[in-house]
């Protein structure tokens, strides 16, 4: 999947490192846009594909979110829950699980002291299901 990324980027996504390895960043092409502002595509080997939107101030990234969550909720197999957050005590995201045995997550949280995103993602794309042998 990481190899495969490339063909979704307008330049050869860059490697951010993470605690869970790295993450490849990319602009992609054709632009992920929404009110003028691009998505940024990231891809981890945890099985991780979202799209970030960074610089944000605190009101247009809930509202960012929030119209993400309303026009995404179709997609879930039930409906949305908020999650807990190790992104700070502001940060708000949701969670629901989609066909296939993966989770869409949205939400916003504080970049720095000035700046939020939001994040739409999918966990779990990427994970190969574990399959018990046939018995002996």
């Amino acid at each position: 999947m990481i190899a495969t990324t490339g063909q979704w980027c307008a330049v050869t996504p860059e490697p951010s490192a993470s605690e869970t390895g790295p993450t490849y960043v990319c602009f992609t092409e054709p632009a992920l846009n929404f009110e003028r502002r691009s998505f940024i595509l990231e891809v981890a080997r945890t099985g991780v594909i979202g799209f970030e939107m960074r610089e944000l101030s605190g009101p247009q990234s809930r509202d960012i979110a929030t119209r993400a969550t309303d026009a995404l909720a179709h997609h879930c197999a039930r409906p949305f829950a908020k999650a807990v957050s190790t992104a700070g005590d502001e940060a708000e995201f949701s969670t629901c699980p989609v066909d296939g045995g993966s989770t869409l997550a949205i939400g916003h949280a504080r970049a720095t002291a000035e700046e939020w995103f939001v994040s739409v993602a999918v966990l779990g794309t990427l994970v190969t299901p574990k399959v018990d042998p046939p018995p002996p």
